[in-house]
């Protein structure tokens, strides 16, 4: 079930609405009709379908809920249920749903980056600097995440560690312009 899921993950940032449909078949013709990697996997669909149907959250976020009283700890339900709010713009419970994620194992960049994005848009300078701190502790702060580490860092007025990130930025990223001017 676990290739079925990744085949369907593989779909997903395509858009390929007919793939993402035929590896749900296959995950609950073996999962069965109404099981937590089905129901996660159709509400995924939904919610990459909402920008042209809004009205598809509602049946995600049931599918989601459903899921979620099957697994209650799985980090991705979190990740769904902020992406949802995050759509339907309700920030803060976003916020709390992509922490939570957080505090369960989700290490994904483009959540960790929406989640800094929020935080940071709220002016929550010293939660979203440990959010990217918990990423860097157990891993390579990716390049496009350090600009972002260094603004937070100098939003907390530690200078120190505000430079030498946006210093890393450039290094990791020589050719990048914007780096080289935000370290300016």
């Amino acid at each position: 079930i676990t290739s079925r899921y990744q085949l369907f993950a593989l779909a997903q940032p395509e858009a390929d609405d007919a793939a993402m449909r035929r590896w749900i078949e296959e995950i609950r013709r073996v999962e069965g009709p109404r099981g937590p990697l089905g129901n996660f996997s159709e509400a995924s669909r939904l919610i990459a379908t909402a920008q042209k149907d809004r009205q598809s959250l509602t049946e995600a976020r049931r599918l989601i809920d459903e899921a979620a009283a099957q697994r209650p700890g799985w980090n991705r339900i979190f990740v769904a249920k902020g992406e949802i709010d995050d759509i339907e713009g309700r920030i803060e419970s976003a916020i709390e749903n992509y922490q939570r994620a957080v505090e369960l194992g989700e290490r994904r960049e483009n959540v960790i980056r929406r989640l800094v994005q929020l935080l940071s848009a709220r002016r929550r300078w010293v939660e979203a600097d440990q959010v990217i701190r918990t990423l860097e502790d157990q891993s390579v702060l990716p390049p496009d995440l350090k600009q972002i580490a260094s603004e937070v860092s100098l939003r907390l007025a530690d200078h120190t560690r505000a430079i030498a990130v946006a210093r890393e930025a450039v290094e990791a990223a020589p050719d990048n312009y914007r780096n080289h001017l935000w370290l300016a």
